[in-house]
Order: C-alpha cells, then structure tokens, then sequence
C-alpha cells in the first residue's frame, strides 16, 4: 500500500538526516556541538521572550479597556454629582423658604395672641363693670 510504502521512506529520509547532522556534529567537534547549544537555549530565550511580550500586550490591552470603562465611570459619577449638588441647591431653597414662610406664621401668630390677649383683657374689665353694675342695681 502507497501509504505504508510513504510512511517507510519518510522514516528512512528522517533516520538520515538525523545521521547527516550527527556527522556534521561529529566533524565540528565540541565547538559546533557548543554553539548549537547556544542556539538552541537562544532560541529558547526568545520563545520565552515572546510569550511575555504576547502577554504584555493583552495584558495593556486590557489594561486600556479597563481605563477606557473607569474614565466612563467617571464622566457617570461627575453628572450623577452636579445633579446632587443642583438638587441640594434647590432643597436648601426649598428650605429656606419653608423657614421664612414658617417665620412670617410665628409672627403672625403672636400678633394674634397680642390681639387675643387684649380682647381678654377688656372683657375682664366689662366684667368686672358689669358685676359692679350688679352689685349697685
């Protein structure tokens, strides 16, 4: 079969090339096998380097996103306290005049009791003219 047949010769071309680059080893002696160590730990080094970068960039990037929701949040919370200062405004309005309208009732209520007040005292006095009108008839 083609496909057992394929398998077979990629295996083989593997086995020798895997020889070939043993014997290019060989050849360079602990100097190439060195720097291919070198190579391979660099290589290394920069697929680490990689990753963090990757993860530096989502992490900025969600970092941005989050900054993006709280200057929202911001702009939100600011109009939210200039309509609480303009309703404290108008409450303490509102109070204000509550206050004057509840003075102008205090003042007005004792000017009726003075009133009242002297009304009771004349009519003691018709009483007390009357009972001596009384006593004299």
């Amino acid at each position: 079969n083609a496909l057992n047949k394929a398998k077979s010769e990629a295996s083989t071309l593997e086995a020798d090339v895997k020889a070939v680059q043993e014997a290019i080893l060989n050849v360079g002696g602990d100097r190439l096998r060195a720097q291919k160590s070198k190579v391979e730990s660099l290589s290394r080094e920069g697929d680490e380097t990689n990753k963090c970068i990757t993860k530096h960039r989502v992490q900025a990037q969600t970092a941005e996103k989050n900054a993006g929701k709280a200057r929202k949040a911001v702009v939100t919370a600011e109009k939210d306290l200039e309509r609480a200062r303009t309703n404290i405004t108008k409450e303490k309005e509102d109070l204000k005049q509550l206050e004057d309208d509840a003075l102008a009732v205090q003042a007005s209520v004792k000017e009726k009791q003075a009133i009242l007040d002297a009304k009771a005292q004349a009519v003691d006095a018709i009483k007390t003219e009357h009972e001596k009108v009384k006593k004299i008839v």
